[in-house]
């Protein structure tokens, strides 16, 4: 991993709907053995992690302890959306449909944003967001957004949307986020890939 650390923000670590509560010994086991100084975000799929009882306590607790990131699923957004596309459908399917818990155990809290296929839907389900990310950026924490769309061929704009609209609200303010032109280089990057956005 070594070489890629200084163009890497997050090491997800994505266990599988079969990964309980009575696993978290071997999570912890695992958290003990890579390597430190890189910054680790877990993402959990059973649904005792998302029941805010004992499973979900001592996750956080181990994840805490561990200065480990939680990773967010914000899935509403796809569910959201009637499955009347291959890219929709196969995205109901394999996503979880869980709730959305917002904490942070270390300093970088992971959303993994998984969108609507209409860009404006995206809108309503992100206004929770613009009021957490800042109250974290207060708090000195470096939030990291995972965007996704049902095929990602949307993702880079979606990410680009999102992004303005947490710059908006972040204006005259310590944390406010530069004015780049996120777009401009996203066309850069996906035209050397042979994408056209």
């Amino acid at each position: 991993m070594a070489p890629l650390i200084d163009v890497t923000g997050m090491w997800k670590i994505q266990l599988p709907a079969s990964f309980g509560a009575q696993h978290l010994p071997i999570l912890a086991q695992f958290l003990t053995q890579v390597p430190q100084g890189l910054t680790y975000g877990v993402e959990v799929r059973h649904p005792a992690f998302f029941a805010k009882g004992d499973a979900e306590r001592d996750l956080n607790r181990l994840l805490i302890d561990n200065k480990c990131n939680r990773i967010m699923m914000d899935t509403r957004p796809v569910f959201a959306a009637p499955p009347t596309s291959e890219a929709v459908i196969d995205a109901h399917q394999k996503k979880p449909k869980v709730p959305v818990h917002a904490i942070a155990t270390a300093q970088h809290p992971v959303v993994r944003f998984i969108g609507h296929p209409q860009a404006e839907a995206n809108v309503h389900f992100f206004q929770n967001w613009l009021k957490q990310l800042p109250l974290w950026m207060a708090q000195g924490k470096q939030p990291y957004l995972f965007i996704h769309t049902p095929d990602n061929h949307d993702a880079p704009l979606l990410a680009v949307d999102l992004y303005r609209l947490l710059q908006q609200q972040l204006i005259d303010t310590p944390a406010s986020l530069n004015d780049i032109n996120l777009l401009a280089q996203h066309q850069d990057a996906t035209a050397q890939m042979g994408f056209d956005l």
